[in-house]
């Protein structure tokens, strides 16, 4: 197949870029999800030995599995299209383009379930305290400290983060509509609106990493934290105020991390939908 005349051969270099760090971030992501899933502890009788806790913990190893299986797919895809295009000789460019043409598609389902995927993650890391959380009540443990008495600090980090996201999306949206007329001027930063978005876009691939390393902290608090043995050996830990204050800081950065990823995206999404360089200058401004 060729390349109807007079059109670029451009999409091939932008789709390996667009799949290399879109896997990237996926590849690190399906790595760290594996922490909480493998610190999955099911509990028959709940928790607190309270039943409803149960459904909780099902849940939430439920939508674990689906956030792995979202960004194991798009690793495969991006892993499979960035290698198909990248092994293409450049005497076949033409060829190279049209192909990259027809993987369009498969990048745009890649993405959506990468991002389905991040929004999964944050509601499964809003319930870990209920499928992490060791038994309740255990003598050995200073008053019997479990995760779930702190379930409040993951939820409420998690469900602060969703709303933030929410809102971000409505903003951008609703700003992308009403565009002014305002012309970008000279020294305008506005002027240079791909490299704006390109600036974010390292952004929300460095959120994406900071979020992800402390999801080992955040998986592993019962284990590693409450039941560390104290400076003497005799015992565990428990629940602390050094750990209480350790928990809020791990989660305020996953969480933001998570938030600032989801944001990211959206400006860049509704940023690939405009056409004319005048839209996009206004909608960078409006940002």
């Amino acid at each position: 197949d060729k390349l109807p005349e007079g059109q670029k051969i451009e999409t091939a270099e932008a789709l390996v870029a667009a799949a290399e760090r879109k896997g990237g971030q996926a590849l690190f992501m399906m790595g760290f999800v594996g922490h909480a899933m493998a610190r999955y502890n099911f509990q028959p009788d709940g928790v607190n030995d309270d039943a409803w806790t149960v459904p909780l913990m099902v849940v939430y190893w439920v939508i674990t599995n689906v956030v792995a299986f979202c960004m194991m797919i798009v690793v495969f895809a991006t892993t499979c299209i960035a290698m198909q295009l990248k092994d293409m000789d450049p005497e076949f460019a033409e060829q190279g383009e049209v192909l990259a043409q027809r993987y369009v598609p498969v990048m745009w389902v890649a993405r959506n379930l990468f991002v389905a995927g991040i929004y999964a993650l944050l509601v499964a890391a809003g319930l870990m305290a209920w499928g992490t959380s060791q038994k309740c009540g255990d003598p050995l443990i200073p008053e019997g400290a479990c995760y779930l008495d702190v379930w409040y600090v993951p939820a409420s980090c998690c469900g602060v983060a969703l709303i933030i996201v929410a809102a971000f999306r409505s903003y951008v949206r609703v700003s992308s509509e009403g565009l002014s007329e305002a012309e970008a001027t000279e020294g305008d930063p506005a002027s240079r609106p791909e490299a704006i978005i390109a600036s974010l876009t390292h952004v929300g691939w460095s959120s994406t990493l900071a979020s992800g390393f402390v999801m080992y902290n955040i998986a592993t608090f019962d284990t590693d934290v409450i039941r560390a043995a104290n400076y003497y050996a005799t015992q565990a830990m428990g629940l602390t105020w050094w750990g209480i204050a350790f928990l809020w800081a791990n989660w305020v950065a996953f969480a933001g991390g998570i938030a600032v990823a989801l944001c990211v995206y959206t400006v860049g999404d509704r940023f690939s939908e405009l056409k004319t360089e005048e839209d996009k200058i206004r909608f960078v401004r409006t940002l």
